[in-house]
């Protein structure tokens, strides 16, 4: 499998030969034989493969386990930063709504003080009224209880803030996420999907018909070879006989 990785291929030839390959291969569930109600504590399976000799078939085993595993581990890299750039491209669109939304909040804000503002004003309040221990009931939606003096400095405070994320905290945190998930990199790395219980290894068995049968078969078709011979060249003398006599007749 390492000669594929150097070697120009065409893909679509090479998923040809890897799905031939793999139409020789046997995959064995181990859990299979339990019950259904049983748990099992892991998902196990054996993959075997057959060629003309046991070197062969333990190299091509090895060798398309390694080539699928590749596969896997490239897949998930692949799967992970996809992941990592939807999560960001989201929390970059919901950072800039929520923006959005809180300088909305602080415009209107400004534009609210400007109203008390004026309000004070016309009722001559500059001082905060609890300052004097006058008890009064603020307008909820336009607050003079601050003083016209008040409200003026707070509202020059409002109008300074250039960023929106400075005095909320919670903007500020999703600020700061948003910036490590962009600084964030999903490098290559090498590692296993699945643990091997036992490599591949030399078959302790060859497949097909065993030494015996081979042996039988072989005496069984040898005899029939032997008795044919004898009744060709009985046939021949036969005839080769009745010839001889045909010519001593004449």
């Amino acid at each position: 499998m390492d000669q594929l990785k150097e070697a120009k291929i065409d893909e679509l030839d090479l998923h040809r030969a890897i799905v031939a390959l793999s139409e020789k291969m046997k995959a064995v569930d181990d859990n299979a034989s339990k019950k259904k109600d049983e748990p099992s504590l892991y998902t196990s399976w054996t993959l075997s493969f057959t060629a003309p000799t046991s070197e062969e078939a333990q190299k091509v085993l090895a060798g398309y386990i390694d080539y699928i595993s590749a596969l896997v581990v490239k897949e998930s890299i692949e799967n992970v930063r996809n992941k990592l750039e939807i999560k960001t491209q989201f929390e970059k669109e919901k950072l800039a709504q929520d923006r959005i939304k809180t300088k909305n909040q602080l415009d209107a804000n400004i534009q609210r003080l400007n109203y008390s503002l004026d309000i004070a004003n016309a009722a001559g309040i500059k001082k905060p009224v609890y300052s004097n221990g006058q008890a009064v009931k603020d307008d909820p939606d336009f607050s003079i209880s601050l003083g016209a003096d008040g409200i003026e400095r707070k509202l020059e405070i409002e109008k300074a803030v250039t960023d929106v994320a400075e005095l909320n905290g919670e903007l500020r945190n999703r600020q700061y996420l948003v910036e490590q998930l962009t600084k964030a990199n999903i490098n290559d790395v090498n590692f296993t999907p699945f643990k091997y219980q036992l490599r591949p290894s030399l078959p302790v068995k060859k497949d097909g018909p065993g030494k015996s049968i081979i042996v039988i078969l072989s005496a069984l078709i040898g005899g029939m070879v032997a008795c044919g011979g004898v009744l060709l060249r009985h046939a021949m003398a036969s005839r080769k006989q009745d010839a001889m006599m045909a010519d001593h007749l004449v």
